[in-house]
């Protein structure tokens, strides 16, 4: 088979799909398929052996879809897979063309298939709803085109309406963050050796971090070794002074992110949820499928965007929205319970290895492309 991916950004640049995008490749080259990617135009370009990238699109326009039409003849895809999200082939989230990009590859005689890492937002205020009907039509259309579709939690494929019968849900696998780190914002760091017999914490990016920092320091007087590593880069900032427990990394490499998993004996991905539930921690979250694939036990919240495989007390422990005092809580009650940590911590891996494993991925990918099964 040879398929041919269309992505917005390709690593080394920072982009969740572009990571995604990545990672899939990889696996389905190893999987004997022969991978052509097509991305926006960029300096620099991560290899991947047997996978051919073309950084040729300027700017997601009537220009891109000629350009990619060109390369048809030289690449020959049996598939044409679009990895989209509404912000990455227009800025404001409403790429109107795009559609018209996947017409016009049908009229070629190409079979093209979606994955959807969103559909549209779902925020209050006229804008965003006005925006949000936009892409949700958009995405209609995208379907209506598509001889696949595929998204990674039940969620959105509900929000496909008629569409989601034929959609096949795959869930999203660890994504790497390949962000070159810049000198300046680097972080002093442990050798995770250095935590051996203290009770240390992870957690990865911003989501709610600050109310995680309170939750930790507030935990204190009954766990005063309490370390929290904070993987990777982010924008909130974890005073050393006010807060002497955080460890911020800075960038990591992969095999750094997986050291400092190893480390920890709780991960803590605190996701926003909205007071009227939306939100919550799924397996639409790389970041969640590397702290199964290391083993952790895992603290997640509660919300619509949780999915099937998601079972609380089982593969993971979810709380309510994500406040100091309810983080608080759980993160006590999982500390006190080694034996729950390490029952959740078990299931997790063989969720991992079951649902999450990136060559378990591309064997999905492919017997959806190769097969009329739309099933999860």
């Amino acid at each position: 088979m040879t398929l041919l991916l269309l992505c917005n950004r390709f690593p080394p640049a920072v982009d969740g799909v572009g990571d995604y995008t990545f990672n899939l490749a990889k696996a389905l080259s190893r999987a004997g398929v022969r991978v052509h990617i097509i991305c926006r135009t960029q300096n620099l370009i991560d290899s991947i052996e047997g996978v051919s990238v073309y950084p040729v699109v300027e700017s997601w326009n009537n220009k891109a879809g000629r350009d990619i039409l060109e390369l048809l003849p030289k690449i020959k895809p049996d598939w044409v897979g679009i990895q989209y999200v509404p912000t990455g082939f227009q800025r404001r989230g409403m790429p109107l063309g795009l559609p018209g990009l996947v017409g016009a590859l049908k009229k070629r005689g190409c079979r093209v298939f979606t994955m959807f890492h969103e559909v549209k937002v779902r925020k209050h205020g006229i804008r965003s709803c006005l925006t949000g009907s936009i892409q949700h039509r958009i995405a209609q259309a995208l379907c209506r085109y598509s001889d696949k579709t595929i998204t990674s939690i039940e969620l959105y494929a509900r929000l496909l309406g008629t569409y989601q019968e034929q959609t096949a849900i795959i869930p999203v696998g660890p994504n790497a963050f390949p962000e070159p780190a810049d000198l300046a914002e680097q972080q002093e760091f442990q050798s995770p050796a250095a935590f051996e017999g203290w009770p240390v914490l992870c957690t990865f990016g911003d989501r709610d971090l600050r109310s995680l920092l309170v939750a930790v320091q507030q935990l204190l007087p009954d766990f005063p070794d309490l370390r929290l590593i904070i993987c990777g880069k982010n924008r909130t900032q974890a005073d050393r002074q006010q807060f002497p427990f955080a460890i911020p990394t800075g960038y990591l490499m992969p095999a750094e992110i997986r050291a400092c998993l190893k480390a920890g004996d709780l991960f803590i991905l605190p996701d926003p949820v909205s007071p009227g539930g939306y939100g919550g921690s799924s397996n639409k979250s790389g970041s969640l499928a590397a702290a199964f694939a290391a083993g952790l036990p895992i603290l997640g919240t509660r919300g619509n965007l949780n999915n099937a495989l998601l079972k609380h007390g089982k593969n993971i422990f979810l709380v309510d929205r994500p406040n100091a005092g309810m983080l608080k809580t759980a993160i006590k009650t999982l500390l006190e319970q080694p034996e729950l940590r390490k029952a959740l911590g078990m299931a997790g891996r063989t969720l991992y290895s079951n649902h999450l494993a990136w060559q378990v991925l591309a064997d999905r990918y492919l017997h959806v492309l190769n097969n009329h099964d739309t099933g999860t």
